[in-house]
C-alpha cells in the first residue's frame, strides 16, 4: 500500500532487521522551493516511533493512527503498522539527469 503526499510518500512495509530508533521532531521533509513542510501533526507524535536503516531511510511505526500535515496538500491518514518513507524522483528520459521533486 503506497500512500501520496505532494513528493513524499509512504509504503506499509515491515521495518528491516537492523534499524535503529531514534529522537525525531515529526518533521518529515522541508519544502526546497516554499519552506512548508510534511510533518506529522504535533497532537499525533506520541502515536509513532521513528527508526532509520543503515542507508539513513526513515522508518515509522505508527502504534495508533497518525495524520501528516502539509500547507499545500490535504493531510494524509496513516493507519497503525509499519511504513518507509521516500521522496519522488522525476526522469528525465531525454537525458541523464534524475532529480528529486521538488515541493
Amino acid at each position: 500500500m503506497m500512500i501520496v503526499q505532494g513528493d513524499i510518500y509512504f509504503i506499509k512495509k515491515k521495518l528491516p532487521r537492523r534499524v535503529r530508533k531514534i529522537d525525531h521532531n515529526g518533521l518529515l521533509k522541508q519544502g526546497e522551493v516554499t519552506g512548508h513542510c510534511h510533518r506529522v501533526a504535533e497532537a499525533d507524535l506520541d502515536n509513532l516511533d521513528f527508526y532509520e536503516d543503515s542507508e539513513g531511510v526513515l522508518w515509522l511505526k505508527v502504534n495508533k493512527e497518525v495524520v501528516v500535515v502539509h500547507e499545500e496538500h490535504f493531510p494524509v491518514v496513516l493507519e497503525p503498522g509499519e511504513y518507509w518513507m521516500d521522496s519522488q524522483i522525476e526522469d528525465n528520459a531525454f537525458g541523464d539527469e534524475i532529480r528529486e521533486i521538488k515541493d
